[in-house]
């Protein structure tokens, strides 16, 4: 069996050592294949070849000797790399990137838990005390969803059972398997907007990942999926029956948090791919907190980065007895700003946000009870990497502010787009938010999604 795993690139010289090639050899010398790519890439960087490519008895690495350095062809992942001795500059999910040699990167196997290049710890701005998780630490469970248009997606949640937190990083290593448990052809394709973040796990709690694929009855079908988390060798096996022929990729999400704690946000997201729009529908609620606000929009991006593009309705009191309610787009780093759109406690209102063209995007807002409607293009650079439909406590100049009441509030028709795939809520492998007051209790929580797939509600603890 393959194994996900980032190879400890050892210093030119050490190599160079032990296999020298002759001058012939030099002057015969090309790069072909993924050695040729990444050269075209990064002439200057790689230089020219001093020997044919030669691959590694122990574990079958491809190698090749240059004037500047080695190129490696790692046979675990199947990415080609280049390292001077000191930097590393791999060909892998998100291009050419360069790091040092102590470093790995997040979305790699890091087996000898070296820093992680451009690390994203907690909210707290601190790393997290944690080592990486063990297989024998880790249980698996797994469902699958029909998306709907030929596609799959088998839904994995990995569960910490050690008493100590430990830590995630990048994408799991997955291998299909038939009754016998025997290894079958398995094209798996690693599927991210950017690098993904680490994921604490502390005890008991749980991380997801995805897996999607054209479903064919016609084609072999596997009895089960092993899954090898990032930086370890041994296994853990769901039964999961995958219908897809030989070479078909096998889409692959990279860890997240199955369920998230916000201070200000409730609902449903979703992270792991490119996200071109999204859709959703709600009632207004008649909150009679004078002094709170509540925000309810859907939204792309916000999760992981710092662009969000959002549309919804803001319910805001004016400190003394009457709450207005109203429209809203927002952009960050800009302010929310009105729309001319009506908007009532009772009043059903869906808003929509879409892909247009490269950072040019369609928003609109319509009351459904009015029957009026907004509808504006603008332009926004987005990452697209996550997708929302939330309730908000937001926030002013002056802080946060108290979520108004509301008691319950539910969310219809939640979808959004993944390239030219549209998708329910639960299609999209979306998870909860759950709101924590600031002495850390429960303030709202997101109930389980409806039959529909895109239905789910958002009620009011406290």
């Amino acid at each position: 069996m393959l194994r996900r795993g980032s190879l400890a690139l050892l210093l030119a010289s050490a190599l160079f050592a032990s296999v020298r090639p002759s001058p012939a050899s030099a002057a015969n010398c090309q790069f072909v294949l993924g050695f040729a790519a990444l050269h075209n890439l990064i002439p200057d960087i790689v230089g020219e070849c001093l020997s044919n490519e030669y691959h590694n008895p122990d574990n079958g690495d491809g190698l090749q000797q240059t004037t500047r350095g080695l190129l490696v062809w790692r046979r675990a992942d199947n990415y080609t790399a280049f390292t001077d001795g000191t930097s590393t500059w791999v060909s892998g999910p998100y291009g050419v990137q360069k790091r040092p040699n102590d470093q790995r990167f997040a979305w790699e196997a890091n087996p000898e838990n070296l820093p992680i290049v451009g690390q994203v710890w907690s909210a707290v701005g601190q790393p997290p005390a944690a080592n990486h998780c063990p297989t024998a630490g880790l249980s698996l469970s797994a469902s699958i969803v029909d998306n709907g248009d030929g596609t799959r997606r088998a839904l994995l949640s990995v569960t910490n059972r050690q008493a100590e937190p430990c830590v995630l990083v990048g994408f799991a290593h997955v291998e299909l398997t038939d009754a016998g448990d025997q290894p079958m052809p398995t094209n798996i394709v690693p599927r991210s907007s950017q690098p993904p973040a680490p994921v604490v796990l502390s005890a008991g709690s749980s991380a997801i990942f995805t897996v999607d694929w054209r479903s064919d009855a016609d084609c072999p079908t596997a009895s089960a999926l092993k899954v090898t988390p990032p930086g370890e060798q041994s296994s853990l096996t769901v039964s999961i029956p995958v219908a897809a022929c030989d070479g078909v990729p096998l889409d692959l999400s990279p860890f997240a948090p199955s369920t998230s704690l916000s201070h200000n946000w409730s609902g449903y997201t979703a992270i792991g791919a490119s996200y071109t729009s999204v859709t959703g529908t709600w009632t207004v609620p008649a909150t009679r907190n004078a002094n709170g606000a509540i925000a309810i929009w859907v939204g792309i991006g916000g999760l992981q980065s710092k662009d969000l593009i959002q549309a919804g309705t803001l319910s805001l009191g004016d400190g003394v007895s009457i709450v207005q309610h109203r429209a809203f787009i927002e952009m960050l780093p800009e302010t929310a700003r009105p729309v001319d759109v009506t908007v009532s406690p009772g009043d059903s209102i869906t808003a929509s946000i879409s892909r247009a063209g490269a950072d040019e995007w369609l928003i609109t807002l319509t009351n459904n009870t009015t029957r009026q409607y907004y509808q504006t293009s603008v332009h926004y650079s987005s990452s697209m990497s996550s997708v929302e439909w939330v309730v908000e406590a937001p926030s002013n100049a002056q802080g946060a502010m108290p979520l108004g009441s509301f008691g319950t509030i539910q969310f219809t028709n939640a979808k959004a787009a993944n390239g030219d795939r549209n998708l329910t809520i639960a299609g999209l492998g979306a998870q909860p938010i759950t709101m924590l007051a600031p002495d850390g209790k429960t303030t709202t929580e997101s109930s389980p999604l409806g039959g529909d797939g895109c239905s789910f509600t958002v009620t009011q603890l406290r």
